[in-house]
């Protein structure tokens, strides 16, 4: 059921309101965007939707009833000037800006164009399917009820902990563990000079993302960290580095009862480590 307020509904009843779509863009580090397909900005909901930036067209929205998964394709058509995480949009993406992110659009209504907001509803929300990068950038988006097309049942007996280190069942929080750093003199796309001072092992499996430089917004598996702050990716950048290139960083989790313990998190390890393996099990 599609829901708002008397005012809202007031203004759509007298057919002559102003209407806009606004996008809000949520990525992987919790930067979230805000953009109005319009030619100026306009708030709602004590939030600023810039205005004037790039182009964003999207296909029809279908409203039913029922558990069907529907997904929302968007072309977004930047300018030369207009940046993401301080790339030009079409690098940003190509770095993987939009890996994990999600999208919610809104269709808002005021009086006139440019006016207050009277009121707005959400017209469809859901994660980041897949980014095409030709002369637009098409995103796709799928419906958060497409979740419910996960196997069943998703626990099953096994030794390792079958959570991901910082989601809802694993309850450590993402923000408490980021570290900020920034490489050092002699770094390459695959190898990382930097000054974190972590024991050796501590970022091991873990993700780090640029936040500045030729490759920010690129998101990396950490394939191994040693000691004085030296990493390896599990795979390349996709662009040269410079020294003083920044990043977050989080530390990773192989799923082991121990290192649970490391993280004083055993109350919500979700494996059985004590399960004889299968060529034991007679």
């Amino acid at each position: 059921m599609i829901t708002t307020t008397k005012a809202h509904i007031d203004l759509l009843g007298t057919r002559n309101f102003w209407a806009v779509d606004l996008y809000e863009f949520l990525f992987m580090d919790g930067t979230v965007l805000r953009y109005a397909n319009a030619g100026l900005s306009v708030s709602y909901n004590g939030n600023t939707y810039q205005g004037g930036g790039p182009l964003i067209e999207r296909d029809s929205v279908r409203v039913s009833r029922g558990l069907d998964a529907d997904d929302l394709k968007l072309e977004i058509r930047p300018k030369d000037e207009d940046t993401l995480f301080g790339l030009p949009w079409r690098e940003a993406c190509a770095n993987g800006a939009f890996d994990g992110a999600s999208v919610t659009l809104y269709r808002g209504h005021a009086a006139q164009p440019g006016g207050s907001i009277v009121g707005a509803v959400m017209r469809f929300s859901g994660p980041v399917d897949g980014v095409e990068i030709e002369q637009d950038i098409s995103i796709t988006v799928k419906s958060t009820l497409a979740q419910l097309s996960r196997v069943f049942p998703r626990a099953v007996f096994q030794p390792a902990c079958d959570r991901t280190i910082f989601d809802g069942g694993c309850t450590l929080s993402r923000t408490k563990y980021q570290v900020t750093g920034a490489l050092q003199a002699g770094s390459s796309q695959s190898r990382l000079l930097t000054a974190l001072t972590q024991d050796a092992g501590y970022f091991d499996g873990g993700e780090l993302r640029f936040t500045s430089g030729l490759n920010a917004g690129a998101r990396r598996t950490v394939k191994q960290h040693v000691v004085g702050g030296v990493m390896t990716l599990a795979y390349p950048l996709p662009r040269a580095v410079s020294p003083g290139d920044s990043f977050v960083i989080w530390p990773g989790c192989d799923g082991t009862y121990a290192r649970c313990q490391k993280y004083d998190n055993t109350a919500h390890f979700r494996g059985e480590p004590f399960i004889p393996a299968p060529e034991t099990a007679y």
